[in-house]
Order: C-alpha cells, then structure tokens, then sequence
C-alpha cells in the first residue's frame, strides 16, 4: 500500500474515532462531514474506503407499524 492510501485510511479511522465519541446529536453531524471528506478517494476500491454510517452505530430496533382495516 502505498504511503498516500495509508494517510488517508489513517485520517478516515481517526475520524471514525472521533465519532464515536461525540454525543448522538453532534455524531450525525459529524459522520455527514466524514461522507462528505471521503470523495476525494473514488479512485479507490471499496475495501479500502472509509467504513460506511451503518458501521459507526450499533444495530437499533425497527418500528413497524401495521394498518388494520
């Protein structure tokens, strides 16, 4: 790998980091930002991107509500 990919795995994770310890509120906003930080790196292949928002939270219960008629 080269040193320009490191860096910028190195920069993603921090970020990554940094999320997860702000609170919920400041989190969303600051995971839109890292999104927004990740397109100068379209070139590179998926495995070594950033990890997606789904990855960034633990898993929260679906509410489904269903219509009786």
């Amino acid at each position: 790998m080269d040193m320009q990919k490191s860096t910028s795995l190195s920069r993603c994770f921090l970020l990554a980091e940094m999320v997860d310890i702000l609170p919920r509120a400041k989190q969303q906003q600051r995971v839109a930002f890292a999104d927004f930080s990740a397109a100068p790196w379209q070139g590179f292949e998926k495995s070594e991107r950033c990890p997606n928002n789904s990855s960034l939270f633990l898993p929260q219960a679906a509410v489904v509500v269903v219509a009786l008629g």
